[in-house]
């Protein structure tokens, strides 16, 4: 999920998507979601989530919520821990992550959520 993420971050696929939409589109066929989310999370890129979240931050919630509510907060307090915050200005002022750094720690945590909950 994290290498998909990240090159459809990048638009290695031919299309760029927003951090939010590269989080939703790396988990397509993976993680049970209609087709028009990536669509949906458009709008919720570039610090224009709810709340000024970080979009990759926003949409790993968003699907987290669906199976594994339980994981949310263990997915804010890892970048309120390792990126100073969790909302995108405020992480993008710490320096201490890029934006494809919040795509690929957003992916790589569901990525090991799923898996792991599959083994379980």
């Amino acid at each position: 999920m994290k290498e998909k993420a990240k090159e459809y971050f990048l638009g290695k696929n031919g299309k760029r998507y927003n951090c939010a939409q590269a989080i939703i589109k790396a988990c397509e066929g993976k993680i049970c979601v209609p087709d028009s989310l990536v669509d949906d999370f458009a709008m919720f890129g570039f610090g224009k989530a709810p709340e000024g979240y970080c979009g990759s931050i926003y949409a790993a919630r968003y699907l987290l919520n669906i199976k594994h509510k339980d994981k949310a907060r263990e997915l804010e307090d890892f970048f309120q821990k390792n990126a100073g915050a969790v909302r995108c200005r405020d992480i993008r002022l710490s320096k201490k992550f890029s934006c494809i750094d919040c795509v690929v720690h957003a992916a790589e945590f569901l990525e090991e959520t799923f898996v792991e909950k599959r083994k379980e």
